[in-house]
């Protein structure tokens, strides 16, 4: 047999892990996820002033989910409905930072167009998420790609940094939707890659003076699920 080489070597690693790998087939399962998360740029009202295009760093971003897939095995197993197979439902949480360097921004300040300089201030982004999954198997149901979404309970802070008012805190209600990949590594095990958005409008409160923004996050996650 002639060995694989470059890309055909690749294909014939991966064909090599998809006929030992088994799928995972228990209901619950629970696991780590780390990636990257980026913000759009923000317009800031504050009081009677809007500060546009606000950049917000790109960050780190991690956490831990939970699931409940409806299939006849394992921890907290239901003989469900064949097609509910088809359906999980998921908890996760989040946390990133959010920190706004130091910018010239254009700026609406009394009705009048101008520029502002804005110190840097930061902040961070805590999320309690719960949703429902759709997926659906190929390759004996090694690989799942998977859409779903839901709301969202967003906590997070801001610190006003230089311009001296502290900080201030927020839980809001928000929506995310995410679509990804799920592959059986292991009987037990399965790894996800997936891209997530998610909607958000916290506001804050410095000395009686309301700060707020419209916040489109885009996180793109990996994570190692234990099925149990």
């Amino acid at each position: 047999m002639r060995k694989c080489s470059g890309v055909r070597g690749i294909a014939c690693l991966v064909a090599a892990l998809m006929l030992l790998s088994g799928v995972a087939q228990a209901a619950m399962w629970v696991g780590p996820e780390v990636g990257g998360n980026i913000i759009n740029n923000i317009d800031v009202n504050f009081g009677g002033a809007t500060f546009h295009k606000v950049r917000v760093d790109s960050s780190a971003i991690g956490g831990v989910t939970v699931g409940y897939d409806f299939v006849n095995t394992g921890f907290l197993a239901y003989d469900w409905p064949a097609w509910m197979k088809y359906f999980h439902v998921v908890a996760d949480f989040t946390y990133n930072p959010m920190n706004v360097r130091g910018q010239t921004v254009s700026a609406h300040i009394g009705g009048v167009a101008t520029n502002a300089s804005l110190p840097r201030m930061e902040g961070y982004m805590a999320a309690l998420a719960f949703g429902v999954l759709g997926s659906y198997g190929f390759f004996n149901g090694r690989v799942n790609p998977y859409v779903g979404g839901g709301p969202a309970i967003l906590f997070s802070g801001l610190d006003s940094g230089q311009l001296g008012l502290g900080a201030s805190s927020s839980a809001d209600a928000a929506l995310w939707a995410e679509a990804g990949i799920r592959w059986a590594a292991f009987k037990n095990i399965t790894i996800d890659t997936s891209y997530r958005f998610r909607w958000a409008r916290p506001t804050y409160n410095f000395n009686g003076t309301g700060l707020g923004f419209t916040g489109y996050s885009h996180s793109f996650l990996a994570r190692v699920n234990y099925h149990f």
